[in-house]
């Protein structure tokens, strides 16, 4: 895990931040496993998911290394697009489990990826002074929905005025598992997360 997993080129501290994402991604599914919580199944989505940002995160942090001011020079979005530099944010934050990043809504702004769709980090939102929606996960899976959804309040999810993307089941990871139907769909789709 880590940089005993892969080595990336400094420029960009895109290494730092895969090994943590790599850690984060593991670290929960041990717990869930360890404790009989989830079918041994759930470990193997560790590499389908975290092996694809890997291999871009290096394949970008290796064009930037033959030309820095991909990464450091402002202005230079024409020139990232020309030779397929992403934004650094976007790599950092904005790439998708399960989508080629050819297929995010945007290179340049992290936001525009981070929609809510499943395989996402979970949006950020503020939902009271110095709280955001990010921190309403913790280290547990959460429902996230708007406060004017009934159903979904009574069925016990966090809720948020405001919140525009629908009920959201998010992963102690941050990132959205499944996009909530009814509340009655979500022990099916507990134990299909959880190989259970």
């Amino acid at each position: 895990m880590g940089d005993a997993a892969h080595a990336v080129p400094p420029l960009g501290a895109f290494g730092m931040n895969t090994g943590i994402a790599d850690a984060h991604n593991l670290a929960w599914k041990l717990a869930y496993v360890l404790r009989g919580e989830a079918g041994p199944g759930l470990l193997d989505t560790y590499g389908s998911e975290r092996r694809p940002v890997a291999v871009m995160t290096m394949e970008q942090s290796l064009l930037r290394l033959s030309d820095a001011q991909l990464h450091w020079a402002p202005g230079m979005a024409a020139e990232q697009a020309r030779v397929g530099a992403i934004n650094a944010p976007v790599v950092h934050m904005g790439y998708r489990y399960g989508t080629p990043m050819s297929e995010l809504p945007s290179m340049e702004n992290p936001a525009l990826d981070l929609d809510g769709s499943v395989g996402s980090r979970v949006p950020h939102l503020w939902v009271a002074d110095g709280v955001s929606s990010l921190d309403l996960v913790g280290s547990r899976f959460t429902v996230l929905a708007d406060a004017g959804d009934p159903v979904w309040a009574s069925a016990g999810a966090q809720v948020i005025d405001g919140w525009p993307y629908g009920p959201l089941l998010v992963r102690p990871d941050g990132i959205v598992a499944w996009k909530a139907t009814i509340p009655d769909a979500l022990p099916t789709a507990m134990n299909d997360l959880l190989r259970r």
